[in-house]
């Protein structure tokens, strides 16, 4: 089932380390309750993409707050996975909210709200790499992020 599909669930705090493997605070319920209302809300607005989970993901941990605790070591490598999986999962919460907030510090917010807004309805990969394109400026691949992020490093 696809993450969108499963609904959220809050746990009463009493229970919370029983009924999850993470442990409670005020602070990381926050960061949960609104990373999962962006993922409801993404959807909401944009649909669903089966292109660019990373998007999605990406997105939810900026608004969360949650980039101090994904942060990729030297390069990227694994957050354009098309599909969530257990083998792509960790590369799309490690990588994908640094290449969000590259995309925002680089280009501005308003060229990630176009694409959001073009990708819509948008059917086949190769459409979506040229609409890619065609806002950014470049291909999209992990060589495109690994020089923001590099340039960023400098």
């Amino acid at each position: 089932m696809e993450f969108w599909k499963r609904g959220n669930y809050i746990l009463n705090p009493a229970n919370f380390e029983k009924e999850s493997c993470h442990h409670y605070s005020e602070k990381y319920v926050e960061q949960l309750i609104t990373h999962e209302l962006c993922h409801s809300l993404f959807k909401i607005k944009f649909g669903n993409s089966s292109f660019f989970p990373w998007i999605n993901e990406g997105i939810s941990l900026c608004v969360a707050g949650q980039l101090d605790k994904f942060n990729p070591k030297n390069k990227f490598k694994g957050f354009l996975a098309r599909k969530v999986t257990p083998k792509t999962s960790g590369g799309i919460y490690v990588e994908s909210g640094n290449a969000i907030n590259l995309l925002i510090k680089n280009f501005g917010k308003e060229k990630l709200f176009e694409l959001l807004k073009r990708q819509t309805g948008v059917a086949e990969e190769k459409e979506l790499k040229k609409l890619f394109k065609q806002i950014y400026g470049s291909n999209l691949g992990y060589n495109f992020f690994n020089k923001l992020l590099k340039k960023q490093k400098i």
